[in-house]
């Protein structure tokens, strides 16, 4: 995913740096063991003085192939008394790291045309601490606002984008994945988005 963002790097610590300064969190080792099968792959090419990528379009369809919807400890429906952007904010505001952040495909619209008219999930890492920041809250399944997911998985969270409001956005390659393994139309989005990633790391 970190090739997606940024097609060259001057070394594997450059790589490791790259990924936490994303929300990520890797070993070297892990970043070796990678960059080892990539070259096998002729996915990056690799000098004394830069590792680049090859071919952009592999690392999506490898990915893609890969990708398996998240695994969710729990959700929770949830009516906000204030705007969605204000919500993200208190839950956000202490953290050098957004720890809520919309799903790949409730953030769709900030990567392609359309709206998808289904219910607005975000991820969490834990739904306790996140009430904690944010203060009172109701439950509601059948009203919700927003619903939200609490997860361990940190890829979720790599790469997030906060807009000006204050809402965290998946990253545009988690969009992509998401509405991947959709229907029809988050197919046809997917493929919107997947063209904007490789135009933009070109």
């Amino acid at each position: 995913r970190v090739f997606l963002c940024r097609r060259e790097y001057s070394s594997v610590t450059a790589i490791k740096d790259e990924i936490e300064e994303r929300g990520g969190s890797v070993a070297l080792s892990t970043v070796s063991k990678a960059l080892t099968r990539m070259l096998e792959d002729v996915v990056i090419e690799r000098t004394d003085s830069r590792i680049a990528l090859l071919q952009p379009d592999v690392i999506l369809e490898k990915l893609s192939q890969n990708f398996q919807m998240p695994a969710l400890r729990r959700t929770i429906g949830v009516k906000t008394t204030e705007p969605i952007a204000r919500f993200f904010k208190r839950a956000n505001r202490d953290s050098d790291r957004p720890r809520l952040v919309l799903s790949g495909a409730s953030s769709q619209d900030r990567y392609a045309a359309g709206i998808r008219s289904d219910e607005r999930i975000a991820y969490c890492d834990s739904i306790e601490h996140l009430r904690l920041c944010v203060g009172r809250w109701e439950e509601s399944e059948r009203f919700a606002d927003l619903r939200i997911a609490e997860t361990s998985d940190r890829t979720l969270f790599f790469d997030a984008r906060i807009d000006r409001s204050g809402i965290a956005y998946s990253s545009p390659i988690q969009a992509y994945l998401e509405l991947s393994a959709g229907d029809k139309r988050d197919r046809e989005m997917a493929t919107d988005i997947r063209e904007s990633i490789l135009r933009d790391i070109q």
